[in-house]
């Protein structure tokens, strides 16, 4: 499992939009942040946790979540784990989310943690 802590106060004005629309927004950036660096991932959906994307694995799929909602001061957190043998996807979908957020562009990349 590994974590993401980040903040993206260029993508939109925090105070402007629902938070459910935000939070899809930024799943969707994300999205195409992954796309950007050959991962393909499907979403954003809606399910019972929040918002997700989901990187297909032939033997499993790696799920990337956001935790926690940002805006008002507050930083995102997302969520990318691993289900079944989709060590492959893991690994790729981790490396294109460290060079997504490494703090060129749109986002401030604050922390992360790599548990296994």
């Amino acid at each position: 499992m590994a974590t993401f802590i980040f903040d993206a106060p260029a993508l939109f004005d925090a105070g402007a939009q629902p938070a459910l629309a935000r939070q899809k927004r930024v799943m969707g950036w994300l999205r195409d942040r992954l796309a950007a660096r050959g991962v393909t991932a499907f979403g954003p959906a809606a399910d019972v946790l929040g918002w997700r994307l989901l990187v297909q694995g032939e033997d499993g799929h790696v799920t990337i979540r956001l935790e926690r909602d940002g805006g008002g001061g507050r930083p995102f957190a997302v969520i990318v784990e691993r289900f079944g043998d989709a060590e492959a996807e893991y690994e790729e979908t981790v490396a294109a989310f460290e060079d997504a957020l490494s703090g060129k562009g749109a986002v401030d990349l604050f922390a992360y943690d790599l548990s296994a």
